[in-house]
């Protein structure tokens, strides 16, 4: 019996006698037999003796907010206090009316695995992102599929919903909303009716209107913020998926979308956005907001 040649390209594929395979298949086929090992393993770990902590009055007892980091390191020492966690949903499974949901904590590194379960089934798929509330069973340990030990902490939840990448990932800190910060140029006209500051990011909510004859032209990659004498670029998130204001309107177009610009003090600032009609014989200026923060 012969036996079958192999060669390795590590760039792009693998090659096993007459048969060439992706190696981006092959990492992602790895990744899902990873996550079905975990998955049966995990399930198999649960503490049902755990019981959640009240206090005299009959009220939760929480985890301090400076130690929730430490549940990682060791679950074991907050059993039974109560948490509320978010993150994103990577893998799910049901079984004896348990629902299992394996989430990223920290959505933007996918990291801070985290093991949610809950009684009874739910709607909530992967990629979801969630909101929980739940008392804390300890650390379930096990081994992946390349034998090494893996430990997550896991969550017994009594209030599970499903949230957005907004308020998981860049929840608001502060918000401002205004009426009268509209330019009209010659039928071209923008307008912002609210920012939010976050963390890790600011959103400038922005309504584009072409209510003239010609194409309008709104050139978002180029629009810039300044505060206290720094300037912010645009800085799309594509991860978010957040509504994007449209690039070119047609006459009698509107249009709605979000400005994301890195994170900026909570504090007035200016938002300068450049646009320009098909008409060579109109000449838009830059359309300049400055934004009072109170």
């Amino acid at each position: 019996m012969s036996k079958v040649k192999e060669s390795v390209n590590f760039r792009k594929e693998i090659k096993v006698g007459k048969f060439t395979i992706s190696l981006k298949k092959i990492i992602i086929f790895v990744g899902i037999i990873l996550v079905l090992i975990i998955s049966f393993s995990v399930f198999g770990n649960k503490d049902s003796e755990v019981e959640p902590i009240y206090d005299k009055d009959n009220k939760p007892v929480y985890i301090n907010k400076e130690s929730i980091n430490d549940i990682y390191s060791d679950a074991e020492k907050y059993k039974g206090q109560f948490i509320d966690i978010s993150g994103k949903v990577f893998n799910k499974k049901t079984e004896d009316g348990i629902t299992l949901l394996q989430i990223n904590a920290d959505v933007d590194n996918s990291d801070d695995n985290t093991l949610i379960y809950y009684q009874g089934k739910t709607d909530i798929k992967n990629d979801d992102f969630i909101k929980v509330t739940g008392y804390i069973l300890g650390t379930s340990e096990y081994s992946n599929a390349l034998g090494g030990d893996v430990s997550a902490p896991k969550i017994m939840s009594t209030k599970l919903q499903k949230s957005t990448y907004l308020d998981v990932a860049r929840p608001t800190i502060k918000q401002v909303k205004y009426s009268d910060k509209v330019i009209n140029q010659s039928g071209y006209k923008i307008e912002i009716s609210k920012v939010e500051f976050a963390k890790k990011e600011t959103r400038v909510y922005v309504t584009a209107s072409n209510n003239a004859s010609d194409d309008f032209s709104i050139y978002t990659y180029s629009a810039v913020a300044t505060q206290n004498g720094k300037q912010y670029e645009y800085d799309s998130n594509y991860d978010a998926g957040y509504e994007e204001l449209s690039s070119e309107l047609k006459p009698g177009i509107t249009s709605k979308g979000i400005l994301t610009f890195p994170a900026m003090d909570q504090s007035n600032f200016t938002i300068i956005i450049d646009g320009s009609s098909d008409n060579w014989d109109i000449d838009l200026k830059d359309f300049k907001f400055d934004l009072e923060v109170k």
